[in-house]
C-alpha cells in the first residue's frame, strides 16, 4: 500500500485534515495511527495535552491481566497468584469451548472477590446460548467478543439472554460501529484499541459515543512497546474510561524496552 500521496501534511494541516486525508485508506485501519499519532503529538506544544481539560481526569490506572489458555488449570492458578500479587487489579481469561466453566470455577471459589473477566475471542456460536448463560454464575465483569468478529445482530439476541454484560472488541471500527452496536443492544461495554479503530481521532469519537450513552470503556492494547502503552495510558485519562484497562508493565512482553523508564504496576 502506498502511503506517500497524503504524507506528509504540510505546515497548514490540522489533525482533522489529516484525519481526512486517509479515508480513501479506511478499510486497512492498523497502519494509519504510524503516522497519525506522531503527527498529533508534533502539533501541540510540550506543556498541551492530547485532550481538551473538560474531557480528562486525574487518576491512578488500575490495570488488568490477560491470562491466555494453559497447560492445565493448576498452572493458571499459579499465575493468577503471581499477577495478583504483582498488583493487577483485573484479570481477564481466555476462555474457548471446553475451556471455561471448570476454570472459571477454580479461580472463583481460590478469589471470591477479585475482578474477573473473559475473552472469548469469537470462540462460541449461537447455538452455545445455554451454555453461555452458565457464565452468569460467576459474577463475571464481561464477557469479551462471544460471537462472531464482524457480528452485531446475534450479539445483541445473545445479549438478551445474558445478566453478564458483552464487551464487543473487534466489531468495533469506528464511531457508526459503536453507534449501531449500542443502538441494537449489542453489549453493554465496549473496548477501544487505538490501532483498530486507526488512531486517536476516531477513538476519542467512539469514547465520546459511548459516554453520551451511558456505555463504560476501556482500554485495549497488543504487544506495544513503552511508547505504544504511553499512548494508551494518554487515552485512558478520558472520562469515560472507567474500567481496568490493558496498561501493563513493560517486562510483560520485552526484557529491554525502548523507553528509558520502564512502566511498571505497584500497590498504592
Amino acid at each position: 500500500m502506498n502511503w506517500v500521496p497524503c504524507w506528509p501534511p504540510n505546515r497548514r494541516s490540522t489533525v482533522a485534515s489529516v484525519r481526512a486525508s486517509f479515508a480513501p485508506y479506511a478499510a486497512i485501519p492498523w497502519p494509519r495511527p504510524l503516522l497519525k499519532t506522531p503527527y498529533g503529538i508534533l502539533r501541540r506544544n510540550a506543556k498541551a495535552s492530547l485532550f481538551p481539560a473538560h474531557r480528562r481526569r486525574p487518576r491512578k490506572h488500575f490495570l488488568r491481566r490477560l491470562l491466555g489458555i494453559q497447560s492445565s488449570i493448576p498452572e493458571l492458578l499459579a499465575i493468577v497468584e503471581r499477577e495478583l500479587a504483582a498488583g493487577y487489579q483485573r484479570i481477564k481469561l481466555k476462555c474457548k469451548p471446553g475451556w471455561d466453566v471448570e476454570v472459571f470455577e477454580r479461580v472463583r471459589s481460590r478469589w471470591p472477590g477479585i475482578l474477573l473477566s473473559c475473552d472469548a475471542n469469537s470462540a462460541y456460536r449461537l447455538h452455545d446460548q445455554e451454555h453461555l448463560e452458565s457464565f452468569d454464575g460467576f459474577d463475571l465483569l464481561m464477557i469479551e467478543q462471544p460471537l462472531w468478529h464482524d457480528d452485531f445482530y446475534f450479539h445483541s439476541v445473545l445479549q438478551k439472554r445474558l445478566n453478564t454484560p458483552i464487551c464487543l472488541d473487534e466489531s468495533i471500527r469506528n464511531r457508526r460501529d459503536a453507534l449501531a452496536a449500542i443502538e441494537m443492544g449489542s453489549c453493554k461495554i465496549i473496548n477501544i484499541k487505538l490501532g483498530r479503530v486507526g488512531g486517536f481521532s476516531e477513538a476519542i469519537a467512539v469514547h465520546n459515543a459511548a459516554l453520551e450513552r451511558g456505555i463504560p470503556v476501556w482500554c485495549g492494547g497488543m504487544l506495544e512497546s513503552g511508547i505504544g502503552r504511553a499512548h494508551n495510558i494518554a487515552l485512558s485519562t478520558l472520562e469515560g474510561f472507567t474500567l481496568p484497562g490493558d496498561v501493563s508493565a513493560s517486562a510483560r512482553y520485552w526484557t529491554h524496552d525502548i523507553i528509558e523508564r520502564k512502566l511498571r504496576c505497584r500497590r498504592k
